[in-house]
This record gives structure tokens, C-alpha cells and sequence, in this order.
């Protein structure tokens, strides 16, 4: 069939085959260290989630995978079972306070349905606007009630309607309203929003009217990253100060990550040109810094004598590529999908530094590793999986 009708020769087509399961599938697991390490701290995260309240039990067991390792290294025994024990407790661990969160007793949730409060603290993130309405989270650090005002912690939702201040990541804040515990509309099989909230870290919200939020100090710029967020949104006001029309949503969209201004006929636009995934930040983008600054470095020191002497030129452009890739990444708002296409790229680099042969499921999977380690409940976001599943089909 395949010869008839698309002139191809089915002989070279079944050898293609053959030798993608011979070199994917058909190998020893641990050729590809990063995959069942990955496959272990993956089914200790989904054995938390379902089975939470052994963290005690697992941290036992941790320590004790962690003894067997070197003993077994001493013993000259086989360390898999111990490696992927070990990370199997991990897993666990670090998934533990997300799923069975212990609130100390100055926690923000302890103030929830305690009538009108002041609040302050410092933001936390980019603030989000859609339409009339502007979201963003806090990180508290007081409470004033009537009569007293009390140390706290945690992190709360705050949104509002109308135009409120000029608010950045970083900045400390003050506002005035209602604490509230989020909580689920209880519908049968619908959207578990109490989950998907506690996931972040964030277990109540407040509702301010506009003219009760106040700016009480902007951030300086103290690390890198403060840089990086100022930059970010310099770059966001030149655009919507210079640019009149929709093409500045679109612009920066595609430098600083910023979706939610994009007007919904404009996205509708984009859906129906089957274009829409040029708006979200990933492995196209990235792969297209991450391409012309190798190409540009490698050419700039392919003309120097002493890089080429000591075949040093590929290795440098390598390694001075990972700069503007990180750089790009942490701009854009390093989204999940960022986050992936980062690190698959940084790992690919790498392997020129190193000498060795570059294996994609092993660089995928140490990009999903170094995910879910920071963030173990990304597991469960419908972004980190369409990610990584389809640059795995790919």
C-alpha cells in the first residue's frame, strides 16, 4: 500500500522502524539513568497524592535507601534497587506538604471569616489582568483588625475590580478587605479549584476594591532577578507606549509572556490560522534563541586561532549560548512549558561541553526531573503534561 501509493520503499521504511525500537526501547533502562529516576520520584509524588500522612514513615525509609546506597557501593552489589527506593521516598517527601499542608498558628488561614482586616505584604509574582478585573497573589506579612495588628504568614489571592495602582512583583502592598478560605462549588465532577489552588500554595483570597490597595514600597533591584522582572516591565510599558494597535499584545506576548491582554478575537484569530501556539512561550521559541546565538558565538570564535587550536570554539558557543536562553526564559515568566524547553535545551548543550551523544528521552526526562523536584505539583498540571507529551510523540 505504502509503495502504490506514496512511492515509498517499505524496505527502508521497516528498517527505520526497527531501529528506532532497537535504540529507544530495546536497550538496558539504565543506558538512561534520568528515566527510571524520573519513573520512581514520578510514583512517589502519585503515591502521595492519593496516600498522604507517612511523611514520618518516609523520611525513615529515605535515610535508609540513603545508608544503602554507599553501602551497597562498598559491597560492589547492584545500586538500583537502593537508587530508585531512594527516590521513590523523595518523591514523597516533597509532595507531602502540598497534599497534608500544617498551618503554624500565625498562618493567614486563621484570620479567614474574621470580618474586615488591613493587610500587608509583598507581591508576589506578575499581576495579572483580564478585562476589568486584576489578580495577583500576596505574600502576608501582618494583619490589623480593629484594635491589633498581628504577625503573619502565607500566601492569599487577592483580586479586584476597577483600575488599582501600578503594582510589580516585589512591591509591598497594603490592602483592606475579607479574608476568605477558598473553597469548591461542590458541583459533581467539577474542577477541583481548592486543590488546584492549594497546589500553589495558596488556601484563602480577599476581594479589595481598587481605592483600598496602596502602594507602600516599590522594590529595588537587588539580584539578578529583580533586574530581569524591572526589565521585563520597562520592555512592557515602551510596547504599550509606542504601539497603538493589537499588535502589541501579540509582541508581548512573545517577549514577556504576557497572554491575558491578547483581545478574544485576536486569539480566535491565531485558533482558526492553527497559529495559536506561536503565543505560548516553548520549545520553538526558545529553540530559535537557543539556535542563532550558537551559530552567532561559534562563528565569532571559529575566527579566533586559539579557540580553534584547542577545539574550544564549539564547547565556548555552547556554553555562552546558555546564557541568553536562561536569560529569555526567565523574561518570558518561565511558564511550565518554558521551564521544559529551557532545561531540554541547556542539557543539549551541555552534551557538546562533555563530548557525548546527545539521547533526547534521557535529556526529557532530566528536564521533567529538575521540574518536579522544585515543583512536584506541577505533576499534575494539564500545561507540564501536554509539554512533555507531545515533544515525546515529536
Amino acid at each position: 500500500f505504502l509503495s502504490h501509493f506514496f512511492n515509498i520503499d517499505f524496505r527502508d521504511f521497516s528498517f527505520y522502524i526497527n531501529h528506532m525500537i532497537e535504540r529507544y526501547f530495546l536497550q538496558p533502562l539504565f543506558l538512561r539513568p534520568a528515566v527510571p529516576i524520573l519513573f520512581s520520584l514520578t510514583s512517589g509524588i502519585l503515591f502521595c497524592s492519593y496516600l498522604p500522612g507517612g511523611y514520618v514513615f518516609a523520611l525513615l525509609l529515605l535515610i535508609t535507601a540513603g545508608v544503602a546506597i554507599p553501602t551497597c557501593m562498598y559491597l560492589k552489589k547492584s545500586l538500583k534497587p537502593a537508587v530508585l527506593f531512594f527516590f521513590f521516598c523523595l518523591g514523597y517527601i516533597i509532595m507531602h506538604p502540598y497534599v497534608s499542608p500544617e498551618f503554624p498558628p500565625h498562618h493567614i488561614i486563621h484570620f479567614s471569616n474574621s470580618g474586615k482586616v488591613t493587610i500587608s505584604g509583598t507581591v508576589s509574582g506578575k499581576p495579572v489582568q483580564k478585562g476589568v478585573r486584576h489578580t495577583f497573589y500576596l505574600n502576608a506579612e501582618t494583619v490589623m483588625d480593629k484594635h491589633t495588628r498581628h504577625t503573619a504568614t502565607g500566601k492569599l489571592r487577592v483580586s479586584t475590580r476597577g483600575k488599582p495602582p501600578v503594582i510589580y512583583d516585589g512591591d509591598t502592598v497594603t490592602i483592606t478587605g475579607r479574608i476568605r478560605p477558598i473553597r469548591n462549588f461542590n458541583n459533581p465532577g467539577g474542577f477541583d479549584y481548592k486543590r488546584y489552588m492549594s497546589f500553589k500554595g495558596v488556601h484563602t483570597s480577599v476581594y479589595a476594591k481598587a481605592s483600598r490597595i496602596k502602594v507602600d514600597q516599590r522594590k529595588t533591584a537587588r539580584f539578578v532577578s529583580d533586574w530581569i522582572s524591572v526589565f521585563r516591565a520597562n520592555i512592557s510599558g515602551l510596547i504599550e507606549s509606542t504601539i497603538r494597535k493589537e499588535h502589541k499584545y501579540v509582541l508581548k506576548a512573545l517577549l514577556t509572556g504576557e497572554k491575558e491582554q491578547i483581545p478574544k478575537t485576536l486569539r480566535e484569530d491565531f485558533n482558526r490560522a492553527g497559529a495559536a501556539h506561536l503565543l505560548a512561550i516553548s520549545g520553538l521559541h526558545i529553540g530559535i534563541v537557543a539556535s542563532l546565538s550558537f551559530f552567532l558565538f561559534k562563528g565569532i570564535f571559529s575566527r579566533i586561532s586559539y579557540f580553534l587550536w584547542n577545539a574550544w570554539a564549539v564547547k565556548t558557543a555552547a556554553v555562552l549560548t546558555c546564557m541568553p536562553v536562561l536569560f529569555y526564559g526567565i523574561l518570558s515568566g518561565m511558564s511550565p512549558s518554558t521551564q521544559r524547553a529551557v532545561i531540554m535545551v541547556i542539557v543539549f548543550l551541555l552534551t557538546f561541553l562533555f563530548e557525548e551523544r546527545q539521547d533526547l528521552l534521557n535529556t526529557i526526562a532530566v528536564a521533567a526531573f529538575a521540574i518536579l523536584f522544585v515543583s512536584p505539583a506541577s505533576l499534575f498540571s494539564v500545561s507540564f503534561q501536554l509539554s512533555f507529551a507531545a515533544v515525546f510523540f515529536i
